[in-house]
């Protein structure tokens, strides 16, 4: 499964209706699926406008498998 977020030095962006954007650790961070890569390039644009220039987009390959 291939998964989509933004990256700035070492963090990544959770996005909140309450708490507006935030960086955090990957185990806190927005996702999006590849029907929302159109959404995740918009907030790109956004955290740039606000004066963030090393952010990129970043894959995220997902496996699951059973623990035992």
């Amino acid at each position: 499964m291939k998964l989509y977020a933004l990256k700035c030095r070492g963090q990544y962006l959770k996005v909140s209706d309450r708490e507006g954007y935030q960086w955090v650790d990957l185990d806190k961070a927005s996702v999006f699926p590849p029907e929302k890569f159109p959404v995740i390039e918009e907030y790109l644009e956004e955290v740039k406008k606000r004066g963030l220039r090393d952010v990129r987009i970043v894959e995220l390959i997902v496996t699951e498998s059973a623990v035992e």
